[in-house]
């Protein structure tokens, strides 16, 4: 089974002071992910019970899907703070009026801009008060879809990724992980891995 994860979902408040130092929690996450992982008395939860000929099922196999940014058509799983880096690229296509494509939406009373990118270096966002062009705020930039491939980012998500798997291998009573391959039960019980999707996602 898959159980998805999202960047922001792991920010209190959610990240919305746009500061790096923001901890990342995953006791929500964990509440989703227990009732199929080990959990105190030595119970298992065993899957595929309910299907015909199954008998009492089988160890659950958890694809955590570790979601960096949101499918069109505004990114709502990447933290604002990371766009705080000038050097963060951020692309919007269409028009958020009539948006099928990755439009991104209005923060902070700034509205982002039509099939073109955007940094926090350039003036190509419109204040919707005055109708002026004006710096994209990072809240506005990070309603669209990143360059997952610059530094800012991938530093960033990196972060994120180690914190989340720390996380994991700390819950010692079901998983030990290494991102590059499925992760391993002590009981040889449950395998959990994770699937790193910011550049499949946002390729889509």
């Amino acid at each position: 089974m898959t159980i998805p994860i999202t960047w922001c979902s792991t920010c209190p408040n959610p990240c919305s002071t746009y500061s790096s130092a923001c901890p990342y929690s995953f006791g929500t996450f964990y509440t989703s992910i227990s009732p199929y992982i080990y959990v105190s008395g030595g119970t298992y939860s065993w899957c595929g019970a309910s299907l015909p000929g199954r008998g009492s099922g089988h160890p659950c196999i958890i694809n955590i899907d570790a979601r960096a940014v949101s499918n069109p058509t505004t990114n709502s799983d990447t933290p604002p703070w990371v766009f705080e880096s000038t050097s963060q690229d951020v692309a919007f296509c269409g028009n958020p009026a009539s948006c099928q494509g990755y439009c991104g939406s209005t923060v902070d009373d700034v509205e982002p801009p039509q099939n073109a990118y955007s940094n926090g270096s350039m003036n190509n966002c419109t204040d919707t008060m005055t109708h002026a062009a004006t710096a994209c705020t990072p809240g506005t930039l990070a309603t669209g879809v990143p360059a997952v491939w610059q530094p800012p980012f991938q530093a960033a998500v990196q972060g994120w990724w180690t914190a989340l798997i720390t996380w994991a291998s700390g819950n010692s009573e079901w998983a030990t992980c290494d991102p590059s391959r499925r992760c391993s039960h002590q009981n040889r019980v449950d395998q959990t891995w994770f699937w790193h999707r910011a550049v499949q996602k946002t390729a889509r």
